[in-house]
């Protein structure tokens, strides 16, 4: 099993997003619940969020994000996967 960073950069209409949002939240919670999500925030004020993953593989985690509201929805303009190594520190 492998890290990722996973950063979501929305773009949407606050209003539209408010709506899927508990979809979105409910989404990410089973996601930390079956231990694949390790911590995750909005960052910037609430224009993006930072996501910490861990996962077989990138192609696998990346199937999984397709299945979130937000995406769907077309409410996330990028999201950059990439896997990440921390050498100080963990994620319990």
């Amino acid at each position: 099993m492998s890290l990722f960073a996973v950063q979501y950069f929305y773009a949407g209409d606050p209003d539209a997003m408010a709506e899927v949002r508990p979809t979105h939240v409910e989404f990410l919670r089973s996601l930390h619940e079956s231990g694949a999500l390790r911590v995750s925030g909005p960052a910037d004020g609430g224009t993006s969020a930072l996501l910490i993953f861990q996962a077989e593989s990138k192609e696998e985690l990346e199937k999984t994000l397709n299945e979130d509201p937000f995406w769907t929805a077309g409410f996330i303009g990028e999201r950059p996967i990439r896997e990440w190594n921390p050498f100080f520190g963990s994620i319990n």
